[in-house]
C-alpha cells in the first residue's frame, strides 16, 4: 500500500491537511473523537472513531489502526495541541509504526508552555509584549 497520512482531528484545520494531502494523491485516514467536516472531504480515503486526544489511549490506538489497517511510516498529522503533546510523549513507541513529525516532549513543553516560551525569549533577548 502507499505511504499516506494519518490526520487527527478533522475539524477546520484538518480539514485542509486532508485536501492539502489529498490533492496530491496522498491516502489520507481522518481520525477524530467525533463526527467531524474532514471525513466527508473526497481526500478522505478512511474514517475512525479514536478515544481524546489527550489520552494515552490515543497512542494505543494509532498503534492498533496500524496493525489493524496494514500501514507502515504513514505520517501522522496532529491538527490540535492535546494530540501533538500525546504524539510526543509516546513518540518512541510510535515511531516503530508511523513517520512522527512531532519533536521529542522535552523540545516540545518549552513551546506549549507559554511562560516557558516567554522565557526563553527574553533569555534570547527577544521583545514581548508585557504580561500581567
Amino acid at each position: 500500500m502507499k505511504q499516506g497520512a494519518i490526520v487527527i482531528e478533522g475539524h477546520v484545520q484538518g480539514l485542509s491537511n486532508t485536501r492539502a494531502l489529498g490533492s496530491k494523491g496522498i491516502p489520507v485516514y481522518v481520525i477524530d473523537t467525533h463526527n467531524c467536516i474532514a471525513r466527508y472531504s473526497k481526500y478522505c480515503t478512511k474514517f475512525f472513531k479514536c478515544p481524546d486526544y489527550n489520552s494515552d489511549k490515543l497512542a494505543v490506538f494509532l498503534i492498533n489502526l496500524a496493525k489493524k489497517e496494514n500501514i507502515k511510516n504513514w505520517i501522522l498529522v496532529p491538527s490540535n495541541d492535546h494530540a501533538v503533546i500525546t504524539i510526543s510523549k509516546n513518540r518512541k513507541r510510535l515511531m516503530d509504526y508511523y513517520n512522527v513529525i512531532t519533536p521529542d516532549e522535552t523540545i516540545l513543553r518549552n513551546i506549549y508552555d507559554k511562560s516557558n516560551l516567554l522565557k526563553i525569549a527574553q533569555k534570547c533577548n527577544v521583545p514581548i509584549p508585557a504580561t500581567t
